[in-house]
């Protein structure tokens, strides 16, 4: 089984108050968003969970993706880059945190979702190519 990080990115159609387990009731507005994840076993496998909608709610993005579209999964196999991946979608220009703690439970960055600009978009592409050719982040 491979192995890796990967990218959802996700609409949200509407403004949208949200209870997220642990987290508890969090409002999120409409737009575009990313999400940084990594499967040690198995990334296709969780990559596929999250397109999925039959599945109980595990983790923070199960609540999210209750109520957006999935748009993409960019993968990028090899190590852990989790961390990484996302503190380069952080430092992007039309880049930011709509929800502290959002899927970084189990690490030191803030939170592993962002509400990103259209126009990031492109950016976020070149960014993820970047360092699946290189394996490493910018930032």
């Amino acid at each position: 089984m491979r192995k890796g990080s990967y990218v959802l990115v996700m609409s949200l159609e509407e403004d949208t108050v949200l209870e997220i387990g642990a987290l508890g009731t969090k409002e999120l507005p409409a737009g575009l968003y990313t999400y940084v994840g990594s499967a040690q076993s198995g990334l296709e496998q969780r990559v596929g969970r999250h397109f999925s909608d039959s599945k109980r709610k595990h983790w923070h993005i199960d609540y999210l993706l209750e109520r957006c579209s999935l748009i993409s999964a960019i993968l990028i196999e090899g190590p852990d880059m989790e961390c990484q991946i996302n503190a380069a979608i952080d430092v992007l220009p039309g880049s930011d945190i709509p929800c502290s703690g959002f899927g970084s439970s189990d690490c030191k960055c803030l939170s592993h979702l962002h509400r990103i600009s259209e126009d990031t978009l492109g950016r976020l592409l070149n960014e993820m190519r970047w360092i699946q050719e290189t394996g490493k982040g910018n930032a």
